[in-house]
């Protein structure tokens, strides 16, 4: 396979395993995306399918290389960054719900995932994004309902450039990018979580992720 290509899927398991299955052939920036996939997954593995047409699954191996070389959550902020402005050159106004939502209206336009593979050498990043209204998911929005028309092929055309060029981005610029996009910044929001008792619940003022990636 060559190096800097994106390529298409009518239909796929998930575009995560389908990346990871050739991780050792491509030459990174490397991306497959699909509207179809069958099994796909979200953060802490939660179950994403795509039913034809419904949504964009876009997964991409990237080179770790300066200046993030040595700073994960520098990367992580910047692939974030990307994404989210991309999106929001289509879609208008889009934030970031820490630590990998895409949020508009106060609903899930979309997620993001991350991790290390082959020995640390390469960032896999994946990322779905809702076309079509989602039924029975309140807390979900979709460009559709936005009356945003757009084609699915521009859209990953745009995010593969977008994440290629995120070494271009200096420091100082990434944080004030960030913390630009992020949602309730500075504002009271409620934390939820489970535990062997129930339901845990508290509320704290967000003052922005830190250097370590912590909120």
């Amino acid at each position: 396979m060559s190096s800097g290509k994106l390529e298409y899927l009518k239909q796929c398991t998930s575009t995560q395993d389908h990346l990871k299955n050739v991780i050792e052939s491509i030459n990174p920036p490397f991306a497959f995306y699909t509207d179809h996939q069958t099994n796909g997954y979200g953060q802490h593995n939660s179950n994403w399918e795509c039913p034809r047409g419904s949504g964009l699954a876009f997964s991409m191996a990237l080179k770790v290389e300066p200046p993030f070389k040595n700073d994960l959550v520098a990367l992580n902020k910047a692939v974030t960054v990307a994404i989210t402005q991309t999106i929001s050159s289509i879609a208008g106004d889009i934030q970031i719900k820490w630590p990998n939502d895409l949020i508009t209206r106060n609903k899930k336009l979309g997620g993001i995932i991350m991790n290390l593979v082959k020995d640390n050498s390469l960032f896999m990043i994946g990322f779905g994004l809702n076309l079509k209204k989602i039924t029975n998911t309140p807390i979900a929005i979709s460009l559709e309902e936005m009356q945003v028309v757009s084609d699915l092929h521009t859209i990953a055309g745009k995010l593969f450039q977008a994440i290629s060029q995120i070494q271009s981005l200096t420091v100082d610029k990434l944080k004030t990018d960030y913390d630009h996009l992020l949602w309730s910044l500075n504002e009271e929001v409620s934390l939820h979580w489970s535990e062997s008792i129930g339901i845990q619940s508290e509320s704290a003022i967000f003052r922005g992720v830190d250097e370590h990636g912590r909120a």
